[in-house]
């Protein structure tokens, strides 16, 4: 089976805002793990 190969040098929607709460979540994109938060100034 061939790795996925995705162009790397672009954006990508990572999350909208109300995914992102007050507490952290993953996610894999392009085969890499991010995790989001805010942080307590809701940024």
């Amino acid at each position: 089976m061939r790795p996925q190969t995705y162009p790397l040098n672009t954006w990508y929607v990572a999350a909208t805002p109300d995914e992102i709460a007050d507490k952290p979540f993953a996610r894999q994109i392009c085969g890499i793990k991010l995790v989001f938060f805010r942080n307590q100034q809701q940024q």
